[in-house]
């Protein structure tokens, strides 16, 4: 009888598991009602104002990540991200070879304004910033 009750406890456990995740199949668009309007029960609708036409040189992304969607001038002579955020922007991101410069216009690597940091490490010259020996 003392092993009975451990075995009823396990088949209670596995039961109510099983309950809990049956639940959970249904999704949260189940409870969502239909958008206004509509005869479908579809509730995700993209908004009116998320338009698919983006200026020249640029191209519509969903669910980018913001620091990495993207060349931006600033990220030239800079060491790329090693991750990337987990945000999710849904907009016009500049084409692959542009960079988006600080006005917000989607350039050519060239056109990027110099700041005066150099696109590859350069070597220290011999008595500029070095020590003797």
């Amino acid at each position: 009888m003392a092993k009975v009750a451990p075995a009823c406890v396990l088949v209670f456990l596995v039961l109510f598991a099983a309950i809990l995740l049956a639940s959970g199949q249904a999704g949260p668009q189940a409870n969502m009602a239909p958008a206004r309007g509509s005869q479908s029960s579809n509730a995700f609708r993209r908004p009116p104002h998320l338009k698919r036409h983006c200026p020249r040189r640029e191209v519509f992304k969903r669910c980018q990540s913001s620091s990495c969607g993207e060349n931006k001038c600033y990220h030239l002579g800079q060491r790329r991200p090693l991750a990337c955020t987990l945000d999710c922007v849904t907009g016009c991101f500049c084409k692959r070879r542009y960079y988006r410069n600080d006005n917000g216009k989607c350039v050519h690597r060239s056109q990027c304004r110099k700041i005066g940091i150099p696109l590859r490490p350069q070597p220290a010259k011999p008595g500029i910033g070095t020590r003797p020996e």
